[in-house]
């Protein structure tokens, strides 16, 4: 916690979630935070995501500010093991 609270400035946050359809499907959202602004830089729905995806799309959420340094994700392996270089 220590770490986070001195580098809130330079750290976002990724995560999924599922959204149910009235249809019964399940739609996945994917999230990019700024930790520091409470913010929501990127955020894109799929059916059906896969790693190469995830990761293009923090990609997609850093085009507009390249100060972060640190990414706080879990490790469920949904990101795979895709470098996120553009």
């Amino acid at each position: 916690m220590t770490f986070i609270r001195n580098h809130l400035g330079e750290t976002l946050a990724i995560d999924f979630f599922t959204v149910p359809t009235v249809t019964f499907d399940v739609l996945y959202v994917f999230v990019v935070l700024s930790l520091e602004r409470r913010l929501i830089l990127h955020a894109n729905v799929r059916a059906h995501p896969h790693a190469a995806w995830a990761s293009q799309q923090v990609v997609e959420g850093l085009r507009e500010d390249s100060s972060f340094k640190f990414l706080i994700r879990d490790r469920d392996g949904s990101s795979g093991g895709h470098s996120i270089d553009e």
